[in-house]
């Protein structure tokens, strides 16, 4: 880890591991300490190879991945869309599940495109309101949490949906929506 890179200290109310990925410091103190106050576990990382490192961390033999991610798209070395793009064809389907929300100043359409098509959860620009990012956060994780005890996790089954809720957008208002 850097210097730069912070581990939260876990509360007594923490419900869930969110591991923020960014290069920018205030950005990473901004999100960890905001989630920390909404009861979440916080790891933040100002890289990607740091993330991965975190994330593939064993304990006794047994995989503890973060809950979620919020990565940021734009980053020196490996990019977000990297990230997602490992995250995403990892051997562990822990990982490869895990929800991704990208936060980052990359607003254009073909920005949030491209993300989408990685495999991101959702997608927030950057100024963003850190109400709507901890919405994105519980309901990435409310909805794994579902699939996971339904018995219907696969990521197939999310690729599929997540189609069909883009071909449904387009049908309802064009390319423009």
């Amino acid at each position: 880890m850097n210097n730069s890179d912070q581990i939260y200290p876990r509360q007594h109310t923490a419900r869930k591991w969110v591991l923020v990925v960014d290069d920018e410091q205030p950005i990473r103190q901004a999100v960890g300490d905001y989630l920390s106050e909404h009861g979440f576990q916080v790891t933040a990382c100002s890289d990607v190879d740091t993330a991965m490192t975190i994330c593939e961390s064993k304990s006794s033999g047994i995989s503890f991945g973060p809950d979620c991610i919020v990565s940021d798209v734009r980053m020196p070395g490996k990019s977000g869309i990297e990230f997602l793009n490992t995250l995403r064809s990892h051997p562990d389907p822990s990982l490869r599940a895990t929800p991704v929300v990208l936060l980052t100043a990359k607003g254009m359409t073909v920005d949030r495109i491209d993300g989408y098509k990685a495999g991101a959860d959702a997608y927030l620009v950057k100024p963003f309101n850190p109400d709507e990012l901890l919405a994105m956060i519980e309901a990435c994780i409310a909805r794994r949490e579902f699939l996971e005890a339904s018995g219907n996790f696969s990521t197939k089954d999310i690729r599929e949906e997540l189609n069909e809720i883009k071909n449904s957008l387009f049908k309802e208002g064009g390319a423009g929506v």
